[in-house]
């Protein structure tokens, strides 16, 4: 890529790139820890020998343990665990391929899900590969929660971060909307906690960060106002002498006091947040799952599948049986009914 200066250029402050049109990359190179390939089009996928060895090693394992079969059982465990985060039970029994598509189509519902209030058609019963690609650039334009990424721009917060934006009290009044108990501190706990001589630093923003006995007279004055001591009450106690020494032993305890307790809440928030991730994410699942089931039914209602969801049961079991039966009517290639749920 070459750069193009010249004296319009300079003066207009800009740069001209030429030669960079086309992004070239090997076609031929593996989709690395794409998991089997999934999403990407049939010709990325890991075929070769050499391809596959470099999925292998990306995954941090040796190569000299590298094996085609070893690579299927790592594909199978990874496609498991990405299709149960859903709570519906894999396929496993029917092969590679078959948890392939499975994971596919889960990803379309789930998609579909996020972006049911934007699109302004319905989806295709077909719910292939293309349809999920139209379903991710809905996705770009659904409000809510969200922060800048590396990837794409835009990604939306996980449950652990989202609760990072919110104080104790905050997480308090959470929690008790999720039927969440709060845990309490208890004196053992607020023992735990110590404070050093090196954490009692300045927090005045002239000398912040600066260590207690390094402070000047002038400095510990500032530090001592802005933390609430009365000046005129320490010039008294200490006869009207203005003593390095009488201001240590003001500013120590008061900085040992504030800092330890800081440290109790920060310690009790953690608390209440471990305490209420589980909680959020458990109702949050719940929830998805049952979008899921509805999605399911109407998609089977639309393409005239006659199936009723069951009424009574586990979600999880009763979201996989639905599902089974819209994955053996898209995919009948796959002997779905000879299938149990587990």
């Amino acid at each position: 890529m070459e750069v193009e200066t010249s004296a319009s250029a300079a003066t207009a402050r800009r740069v001209r790139f030429q030669g960079a049109e086309y992004i070239e990359y090997d076609m031929e190179q593996a989709p690395v820890v794409h998991y089997c390939g999934v999403g990407r089009r049939t010709e990325l996928a890991a075929t070769t020998e050499a391809a596959m060895r470099m999925e292998w090693e990306a995954r941090g394992r040796p190569s000299s343990e590298f094996t085609v079969q070893a690579l299927e059982s790592l594909y199978l465990k990874e496609l498991e665990e990405r299709v149960r985060i859903y709570g519906i039970a894999p396929v496993t029994q029917l092969g590679l391929a078959a948890l392939r598509a499975q994971l596919e189509l889960v990803e379309v519902l789930a998609t579909e899900l996020v972006v049911q209030d934007v699109m302004e058609t319905d989806v295709p019963c077909k719910l292939d590969t293309d349809a999920r690609r139209a379903l991710q650039l809905a996705k770009k334009e659904v409000p809510g929660y969200s922060a800048d990424g590396y990837v794409f721009g835009r990604r939306f917060y996980s449950v652990d971060d989202f609760l990072d934006l919110f104080e104790v009290d905050e997480l308090k009044e959470i929690a008790d909307n999720y039927a969440c108990e709060v845990p309490k501190l208890t004196g053992a706990e607020k023992a735990k906690v110590k404070v050093t001589e090196s954490e009692l630093v300045a927090v005045h923003p002239a000398i912040l960060g600066k260590p207690l006995k390094m402070l000047t007279l002038r400095e510990m004055v500032a530090e001592g106002h802005l933390r609430g001591v009365d000046v005129k009450e320490v010039l008294a106690a200490g006869k009207g002498k203005k003593g390095k020494k009488k201001w240590l032993s003001v500013l120590r305890p008061l900085m040992q006091k504030q800092l330890l307790q800081a440290k109790w809440e920060e310690v009790h928030r953690e608390m209440v947040k471990k305490a209420l991730t589980g909680q959020v994410e458990k109702c949050a699942a719940e929830q998805q799952q049952q979008q899921l089931l509805e999605l399911i039914s109407l998609h089977l209602q639309r393409a005239g599948v006659a199936w009723e969801a069951p009424a009574t049961g586990n979600l999880e079991d009763r979201l996989s049986i639905a599902f089974m039966a819209l994955f053996g009517h898209l995919h009948p290639e796959f002997p779905t009914k000879q299938l149990k749920v587990m």
